[in-house]
């Protein structure tokens, strides 16, 4: 009585772990069309970013805030990457894929995430030096000068970076939704 026992409590147990795996792959698959949707809108942006900013017109304090008014209208609202966007959401849930997906994928959110930093601290630093005339406080407008200048060669080389890998991500979360 006492086997039979057993293997009916091994049954039920191989049976609920079964189905919890398949749920678990499911979950995986799902989430990995999300997050396909998510950088796909992503890398529009950011293919739009770098094909305005060939050439080193970022040389002009004007540069990126002329390129993102162009793109959005008002550029102070413009936000690379939401935090309530799907990598921050689920960042646990990453490393239930394979090294390359999680390291890809934290390669990209965070070279995204590092660039949106960069662009928040330009639209401060580019306020400033617009609210100061030509004439008044000189010395301020020439200090900000290379801070603005560094935030948007920093905020291109992000975008770059990020860009470098995410078609192989997007490949691996593809193989992913639809095994």
């Amino acid at each position: 009585m006492g086997v039979i026992i057993g293997i009916v409590t091994l049954i039920v147990s191989l049976f609920s772990y079964t189905k919890s795996k398949k749920r678990d792959e499911k979950k995986k698959k799902k989430m990995a069309k999300e997050f396909l949707a998510e950088i796909e809108i992503i890398e529009i942006e950011i293919k739009f970013i770098l094909e305005k900013c060939k050439g080193d017109g970022f040389r002009r304090p004007r540069f990126m805030h002329d390129i993102m008014s162009q793109k959005y209208g008002n550029p102070k609202i413009v936000k690379l990457y939401d935090e309530n966007g799907l990598f921050i959401r689920f960042s646990k849930e990453i490393y239930d894929y394979d090294e390359n997906i999680c390291l890809d994928m934290s390669k990209f959110y965070n070279n995204v995430i590092k660039a949106d930093e960069h662009y928040q601290k330009y639209i401060q630093l580019y306020e400033s030096y617009s609210d100061l005339s030509e004439g008044y406080n000189k010395s301020i407008r020439t200090k900000l000068y290379p801070a603005i200048r560094d935030c948007q060669k920093q905020f291109i080389h992000h975008l770059n970076e990020a860009n470098s890998v995410v078609s192989d991500l997007k490949i691996l979360l593809d193989n992913v939704s639809k095994n």
